[in-house]
């Protein structure tokens, strides 16, 4: 453990030494800091990528400037031995690899930061796949469970360290490593991944049109999940099955409303690469180890918040983000919501067609950072996928008005509490 210490130590001292670097180049101490932190992370290895890459997603904690190199942070890490990855198999199903599958391809096809992705073939038919069935086999790096707790720990350290600087009060340093590291712990677990997918596809069932791998349950636990193989393509290559770009792109929002606003079950790891379109305006959804549940409070209040944005109502909005953040310190309430309301009616009474709702979260994140107030996790969460869901439905089709396409799926969450919010 000393070390692995040392080395943190070593890297953090080399990073620091490098800022003015950074700084001369972006003119920026944010920018200058988010180069850093994504070196580090790169240096460090698995389980701090992992980490930068769910960092890249709390827009409520850090500016823009800052998060950009981390969203940058690429999810590919060099493959492990292929040796290793038939090991595990054997070791987890007690039979040769060959017993299992009639061909397994020893060059991974995905090698990411907990675990890289091996094709193969079955040998026999198991569930609902059947023999000569094309498989994705997700193996977890070696001695990874060994080094997140071993990281978890020298983090956990510094976090306390670090909370005993008054400036860094908002930001949480204890409670926002416990979750950063909750999340890397629940993606070390595939059978947490697999309960994830059992519940999407209840969720889902009856909708031809959304698709979660199905699973092979005898060829998975908690190092090994085998899953059918999702042959799909990118927003820019739709054309080439014959999708309809409109239909996907409505189609991608209301996927991601009714997680959202019906489920309370969403996919907190949103981004273009866990996403697939297949040939009759169909969408895969792909790797689903870290999910945001929502119970009927939660719903209500992210319902609420966004039905006061469409609606203009900035001094609810303003008490309602206020009365529900874990974390704040805001030294002048009027001010605030004055900040508030004027951002609401900058909004209210434009046309829907030209509000963007990514550069409007980007904005109220700002405005609340700069109010010292920590937005609740579940609101980020649920922000961040509105906000890949704009992205990709404008892609895929430039007149998505995404506020026209959501606002029935709030106004259906609130129910009758709706009408009288209206009035």
């Amino acid at each position: 453990m000393l070390v692995r210490e040392l080395e943190i130590a070593f890297w953090l001292a080399v990073v620091v030494a490098c800022l003015p670097f950074f700084w001369l180049r972006r003119r920026s101490i944010a920018g200058a800091l988010g180069e850093a932190a994504a070196l580090l992370c790169r240096r460090l290895g698995a389980t701090f990528i992992k980490i930068g890459q769910i960092v890249s997603t709390r827009p409520d904690l850090f500016p823009p400037e800052f998060l950009a190199p981390l969203v940058e942070l690429q999810d590919r890490v060099p493959a492990f031995d292929s040796a290793d990855a038939v090991r595990a198999i054997e070791e987890e199903f007690g039979r040769p690899v060959a017993d299992v599958f009639s061909e397994f391809s020893l060059r991974p096809i995905a090698s990411a930061s907990v675990a890289q992705v091996h094709r193969a073939v079955l040998r026999e038919a198991r569930g609902a796949l059947p023999a000569g069935g094309v498989v994705a086999v997700k193996i977890r790096r070696p001695g990874i469970v060994r080094r997140a707790y071993l990281d978890e720990a020298i983090l956990r350290g510094g976090a306390r360290l670090a909370s005993i600087v008054p400036t860094l009060g908002l930001i949480s340093p204890v409670e926002s490593v416990n979750h950063f590291c909750e999340a890397v712990n629940l993606q070390l677990d595939f059978r947490i991944e697999a309960r994830n997918n059992h519940r999407f596809r209840e969720n889902f069932a009856g909708d031809s049109h959304v698709v979660f791998p199905a699973l092979v349950e005898d060829l998975s636990s908690d190092r090994v999940l085998t899953m059918e193989f999702v042959e799909g393509v990118k927003d820019d290559e739709v054309e080439r099955l014959g999708c309809d770009r409109p239909v996907l792109a409505r189609k991608g929002i209301d996927v991601i409303c009714r997680m959202i606003y019906h489920h309370g079950f969403v996919h907190a790891d949103l981004h273009p690469g866990n996403i697939l379109y297949l040939a009759g305006n169909r969408i895969a959804l792909l790797d689903l180890g870290l999910v945001a549940t929502l119970d009927d409070d939660s719903r209500d209040v992210i319902a609420r918040l966004n039905f006061y944005i469409l609606t203009g109502r900035g001094p609810e909005l303003a008490r309602m983000i206020f009365d529900e953040s874990p974390v704040k310190d805001v030294r002048d309430y009027s001010r605030y919501e004055r900040d508030v309301t004027d951002f609401v009616s900058r909004i209210h009474g434009r046309p829907l067609a030209e509000i963007e709702i990514t550069a409007l979260i980007g904005e109220l994140f700002n405005l609340l950072r700069r109010h010292r107030i920590h937005a609740a996790a579940d609101f980020t969460v649920v922000n961040i996928a509105m906000m890949v869901a704009e992205g990709l439905g404008r892609k895929l089709d430039p007149t998505l008005d995404l506020s026209v396409e959501a606002l029935p799926y709030i106004q259906s969450a609130l129910g009758a509490g709706a009408a009288a919010l209206k009035a």
